[in-house]
């Protein structure tokens, strides 16, 4: 793969896009995914609707370039080329994933952006990282009535999440069990018709491109950008 560092643009995933909606496209700070592409890979931070409880699962994952799975890829912005070697980049992604936990992200605080503006920071290419796609970031730091009402409103959004989760391994347990009963699948119908969500997949619950890094285990993984050298060092 080219050394180029390219910026992948996309709209967002339902939670996102309910917020657009309703709250951010009136203040002309909509909120868009970004993911990184070095070497051939894309990378990008992500939470998954199963590990809110569960600082040990990295939110770093990796797909094809310009091909994350539930996005819809709009355009791409080359920052230039990365002085580091293949290998210097890899260790440097293993050296990212205890420092980005899934459980750690937030809507404003600590997202995809905020990571893809770090990575593309440590990768040192001639450019910067496109300003335009920081409006949210800049907004919630200069408005603290923004920023109030993101952080009540993705609080509430992640309480409905754990919920469901809750509610989909309660049932499982119930079926598994035998005792669900066709009157009594009480479910978060109610809540997913208020929020308009569509299902997010998890990479647990929804295999698919995305491919999530355990960290531990990516230097074995093929999967999670191939075999790391451990005598190379991460670029600091």
């Amino acid at each position: 793969g080219s050394s180029d560092v390219w910026v992948h643009i996309y709209h967002c995933d339902p939670y996102t896009g309910f917020l657009n909606r309703v709250v951010l496209n009136r203040a002309d700070i909509g909120i868009y995914h970004a993911g990184v592409e070095v070497y051939g890979e894309e990378w990008s931070f992500q939470y998954f609707e199963d590990t809110w409880n569960d600082p040990s699962v990295p939110g770093l994952v990796r797909c094809m370039p310009r091909r994350m799975a539930d996005y819809e890829y709009q355009e791409s912005v080359n920052v230039g080329p990365t002085p580091f070697s293949e290998d210097e980049v890899d260790r440097l992604l293993l050296a990212l994933h205890d420092d980005w936990p899934a459980c750690s992200y937030h809507l404003t605080h600590n997202n995809c952006l905020t990571f893809a503006e770090h990575l593309v920071t440590k990768l040192r290419p001639p450019a910067p990282f496109p300003a335009r796609l920081k409006g949210i970031l800049e907004a919630s730091k200069q408005s603290t009535s923004v920023d109030a009402i993101v952080d009540c409103t993705w609080s509430w959004v992640k309480w409905w999440m754990v919920r469901k989760q809750q509610q989909e391994e309660e049932l499982q347990r119930q079926k598994r069990e035998g005792t669900v009963e066709g009157g009594q699948q009480r479910g978060v119908g109610s809540w997913g018709g208020f929020f308009l969500f569509e299902g997010t997949c998890s990479s647990a619950l929804c295999p698919g491109g995305i491919r999530r890094c355990s960290g531990t285990n990516i230097a074995e993984d093929s999967r999670c950008s191939g075999p790391i050298r451990a005598d190379v060092p991460a670029p600091q």
